[in-house]
């Protein structure tokens, strides 16, 4: 799975090479001759002047990697302060974001993400979180750390991707009675509200608008993701039953919301036209 590295989003660096959690960017011989000038302090000869062998690189790479200090990535940026998200306008949550990538960054970390998140989740998330988080820290240029978002939430996107899941097998298999353990009390989809007691209707109008169909495949993409909200967009496929007939509904957006430990879907849009 390719991750984007968000600081390189926000910030007009060269892009540097997508790797998965640490990167050593030079070639093996110009490591070894980086961390040989470390260990004796003295300017090396060129990698083909050594004749160094492919053993003794594995070695020097050993030693590299033995030689680390653990610490969390707050410790790691000097214990730095940030403005609190809830005293800030978006404009000033924008900038304190370009901020705080640029110092992680300038301490050989990035943050990958698999979807693009709102300013202020990736704000929160770093200024918060991600303080807190064990690291380990190398003497050796050009090798980076890279913190994951989506591996912070797992649980959240567990939750949402089974409460989504679980609706789109509900609503089209006829048995509307278990709607509610998916929705949320105020819920409504492509501007019409259903209450708890019309989701029948909800139900009705599905019927009429696709028949009957089942699921082939469902693929959704996350657009927001925190600890009490979530906001996917979903691409749907369904098969008439018994023909192999195939009909797309790309574009659903849903909103969900953290409702007593459970994610709920509060708002769908593009799954209904307007008035059904």
């Amino acid at each position: 799975m390719d991750y984007n590295i968000y600081t390189m989003k926000k910030t007009n660096r060269p892009i540097k090479e997508k790797t998965t959690l640490f990167a050593f960017l030079p070639e093996d011989g110009e490591i070894h001759l980086q961390y040989a000038k470390q260990l004796k302090n003295e300017e090396p000869m060129s990698f083909e002047e050594t004749g160094t062998s492919i053993a003794s690189i594995g070695d020097v790479f050993e030693r590299m990697m033995s030689d680390f200090r653990r610490m969390t990535v707050e410790e790691h940026l000097g214990f730095p302060d940030f403005p609190d998200a809830d005293t800030l306008t978006a404009s000033e949550i924008e900038r304190e974001l370009f901020e705080v990538l640029d110092m992680l960054e300038d301490h050989n970390i990035l943050i990958d993400t698999n979807a693009d998140y709102p300013d202020e989740d990736l704000y929160r998330f770093i200024t918060g979180e991600l303080m807190q988080e064990e690291m380990e820290v190398y003497n050796i240029k050009d090798m980076y750390c890279h913190f994951i978002y989506e591996e912070f939430h797992e649980k959240e996107e567990t939750d949402t991707m089974e409460t989504v899941n679980e609706l789109f097998k509900i609503l089209f298999s006829n048995d509307w009675r278990f709607l509610n353990s998916c929705l949320s009390d105020l819920f409504s989809v492509d501007g019409r509200s259903y209450t708890q007691q019309s989701r029948r209707l909800l139900q009705e109008s599905i019927n009429s608008e696709f028949g009957t169909r089942e699921i082939k495949s469902i693929e959704s993409t996350f657009l927001v993701l925190n600890h009490s909200k979530a906001i996917l967009s979903v691409d749907l496929c369904l098969e008439i039953n018994g023909t192999g007939l195939e009909r797309k509904i790309d574009n659903i957006y849903l909103t969900l919301k953290e409702q007593k430990g459970k994610f709920k879907v509060v708002e769908i849009s593009g799954l209904l036209p307007y008035g059904t």
